[in-house]
């Protein structure tokens, strides 16, 4: 994976998660095979951004961002294990609980008894502490993802994956999810951004996709103010996106 897999599986590992968390909170009940599933998925994240990581020399965000996924894949395989608990042992073990009051118990099978109320107990006590705790890595994950993308905003296919990739990083951030992303990403924010994807699709010879992207920066570039403490930065841009779009536009 490179950064921009890396990116994209990340966030569809979280609404996938966050899609069984709510889950929960509704019907306090997991779906074991969609948690299940997660664990591969996280487990390949987590390497190919230890990979990232290792092959930077100097100690910054990736490092940070590398600790953090790894923290998450591990905190899985706990909620795994305690939702697991519950649904396939539990069953079994109250089963075996109410055979119980019928009969008299050898020492070693009500020392087994005893001992599984025990992992059931700390399986209920665990989940839904689990699960807040998940929820808060992912959340300081999804911050500091930030602070990756802006040091990796240089990467030409990281670009073009987030215009291509438009409707996963709306249902993340919201309607204006890119836009938002390359005001983060940019010194001269989304006007940047949209130009700058729009050169690299240029560049590649996606003109339809190259336009858009023009098209968005312009967009935006005319709704600047002289009041705009970077209004001479973005105005540059503002130049570049219309002079390129003429010409992404000759050839579509």
């Amino acid at each position: 994976m490179d950064i921009c897999d890396i990116v994209m599986n990340f966030y569809r590992i979280f609404l996938d998660f966050q899609a069984e968390a709510v889950r929960y909170k509704s019907e306090q009940k997991y779906n074991f095979e969609k948690i299940n599933d997660l664990g591969p998925r996280l487990y390949h994240l987590k390497n190919a951004v230890h990979d990232l990581a290792s092959s930077v020399s100097d100690v910054g965000v990736d490092d940070l961002f590398d600790l953090i996924v790894g923290s998450i894949f591990h905190e899985m395989l706990h909620l795994k294990e305690y939702i697991y608990v519950l649904q396939s042992y539990e069953p079994r073990y109250a089963a075996f609980s109410k055979q119980a009051e019928t009969r008299k118990l050898a020492e070693p099978e009500k020392d087994f008894l005893r001992h599984s109320l025990q992992i059931v107990d700390e399986a209920k006590l665990g989940l839904p502490e689990k699960t807040k705790e998940l929820e808060e890595l992912y959340r300081d994950a999804l911050h500091l993802l930030e602070a990756v993308l802006r040091y990796y905003r240089e990467n030409d296919r990281l670009i073009r994956c987030i215009l291509l990739e438009k409707e996963l990083f709306e249902k993340m951030l919201g309607d204006d999810g890119v836009a938002g992303l390359f005001e983060k990403m940019f010194d001269s924010g989304a006007i940047e951004g949209f130009c700058r994807a729009g050169e690299n699709f240029l560049k590649s010879g996606f003109h339809k996709e190259a336009v858009s992207a023009f098209d968005e920066a312009i967009a935006r570039g005319n709704m600047l103010v002289p009041e705009d403490v970077k209004f001479a930065e973005k105005q540059v841009w503002l130049e570049k996106a219309k002079v390129n779009s003429v010409q992404a536009q000759l050839n579509v």
